[in-house]
């Protein structure tokens, strides 16, 4: 196969006897690409190809296609490549047409993907408005029903409270807050984005002393509304304005974040901000996010959500490593890591099932805790991904659990007065 493609691009080189053409030739050697399975082509004699009177491609003398900017999946200045399926030839009038379907099916899907993309709204109304359409639903589709127990969204406000006080999934994560804590129920938390606020009232009720909650929806199902009342009976503070719980001189020993660092419409910043609100030994919990490691990863992500497409919630996945870079750009250091399989995976969910090599997984990453080598197994993951990419199934440390990081010791700059706002 190798050498059957080198022959033709050395044919191809020798058939162009002029030194124009030769020098084009060994451009095009070095331009040439692959997609998928595709094979190698490259721009040989162009013809060109019209379809609703614009020129979108052109053929070379083999029949290979190339296109030019007009369609979206343009390569490079000299040379183009289509998978498999897409190679069709000029010979007869049923692959010109089946090309021009396809060209068209490609800008069709490039015009719904902006849609999609330009819709996505982060607001706490329409978050409340997507659960309540999912709770009507629910009552007709057992699939609706399993999704909004899973993420103890029932329109059973209390019984759902109750249920996640009963679950695996806050069990192991109150055993690992007290663990990341040393135990001290007397450290000053808070929940960063809170959601329905079910953890922070959960911790109090489990023992700790010091617990609050930010979270700007006090809506009924998706927000604060519901828990607020059993929230003061326990004495859990809870912030739903954002301005005044930054302007507030409250520090925290730690700062809880669980699947909520996606919505942040800018992580660094953010990261930055919620620095300011920690004691300078603080510590950020980050449980639970939503992950992608490739352009792939992230748009099947994207279809595979309930609420993205279907109702325009914002929700945008990062790589791990992609998370930790944001973060510890502002003065961060990451601290340990909890792979996926670990324990389970009831940090992460509720299940009911057994994961797959959970046990030795959870062994091994214990002795790892006690090495404090966590970070450094997640630092080669990270490399064998870069350089030789990782399955997502093959994946532990950069799908994990559980990110943490310690606030480092910065020195910020002075500011001239004369740049302070007036």
């Amino acid at each position: 196969m190798v050498f059957g493609r080198c022959s033709r691009a050395v044919n191809f080189v020798f058939c162009n006897w002029r030194l124009g053409e030769l020098l084009f030739s060994v451009k095009w050697i070095f331009c040439i690409r692959k997609v998928g399975r595709g094979r190698w082509v490259g721009p040989g004699i162009c013809n060109p190809v019209i379809v609703n009177g614009e020129t979108i491609a052109h053929s070379n003398i083999d029949g290979n296609w190339l296109q030019n900017s007009k369609a979206s999946l343009y390569l490079n200045l000299y040379a183009c490549v289509w998978i498999e399926t897409a190679r069709v030839h000029l010979k007869s009038a049923e692959n010109q047409t089946l090309f021009e379907e396809m060209i068209m099916s490609e800008l069709s899907g490039n015009k719904l993907w902006k849609s999609i993309l330009r819709n996505m709204n982060e607001s706490a109304s329409l978050k409340e408005e997507t659960m309540r359409k999912e709770i009507k639903s629910a009552k007709i589709d057992a699939n609706t029903q399993n999704l909004l127990e899973a993420i103890y969204l029932e329109e059973d406000r209390e019984a759902s409270f109750k249920r996640f006080l009963e679950s695996q999934e806050y069990k192991a994560l109150f055993n690992e807050i007290l663990r990341q804590t040393g135990g001290n129920l007397d450290a000053k938390i808070c929940e960063v984005g809170a959601g329905p606020g079910f953890l922070g009232v959960a911790l109090t009720k489990s023992g700790f002393k010091n617990v609050c909650m930010l979270e700007p929806n006090g809506e009924w199902i998706t927000g604060t509304g519901f828990i607020s009342n059993i929230a003061k009976q326990h004495g859990v503070s809870i912030w739903n304005d954002l301005n005044k719980w930054y302007d507030s001189d409250e520090l925290y020993d730690f700062i809880i974040t669980k699947a909520c660092v996606h919505h942040f419409g800018n992580v660094s910043k953010v990261a930055a901000e919620i620095r300011c609100k920690l004691k300078h030994d603080g510590k950020w919990l980050m449980f639970d996010e939503y992950f992608a490691n490739t352009a792939e990863d992230l748009y099947l992500a994207l279809v595979e959500h309930s609420h993205v497409i279907k109702y325009g919630q914002y929700e945008w996945p990062y790589s791990a490593a992609l998370y930790v870079d944001m973060v510890q750009l502002v003065g961060y250091k990451l601290d340990e890591v909890l792979p996926t399989r670990y324990e389970n995976n009831y940090i992460a969910r509720n299940a009911s099932e057994k994961v797959r090599l959970s046990t030795l997984i959870t062994k091994l990453t214990k002795v790892l805790i006690r090495l404090r080598l966590t970070v450094l197994v997640f630092g080669l993951e990270r490399v064998m991904d870069k350089f030789f990419g990782i399955s997502r199934r093959f994946r532990l440390f950069t799908f994990p659990q559980l990110l943490v990081f310690k606030k480092s010791n910065i020195v910020f700059p002075s500011v001239p007065s004369n740049k302070l706002p007036s």
